[in-house]
């Protein structure tokens, strides 16, 4: 998930191209206010929102972005 202006974002969306990992991009501002509510529920306070088949962060978070990438090499 992202948002318009969010600079995390885009360098999260920026990291996964590079390295080829495919992605969606969901922007907030596009969501209904129980879809918004269910991503807080979730203890996501801020953006990026990043949700993968075995983990989901929130923020930028290089230790995690290293982490998926060394996860899409060895498969």
């Amino acid at each position: 998930y992202t948002g318009e202006g969010c600079e995390n974002c885009e360098r999260t969306m920026g990291v996964l191209t590079r390295r080829g990992i495919a992605f969606e991009a969901v922007d907030v501002d596009t969501l209904s206010e129980a879809e918004t509510d269910e991503l807080r529920a979730q203890g996501f306070r801020s953006l990026p929102v990043v949700i993968t088949d075995t983990d989901a962060w929130c923020g930028l978070r290089v230790d995690k972005l290293v982490a998926l990438t060394a996860e899409a090499v060895a498969r």
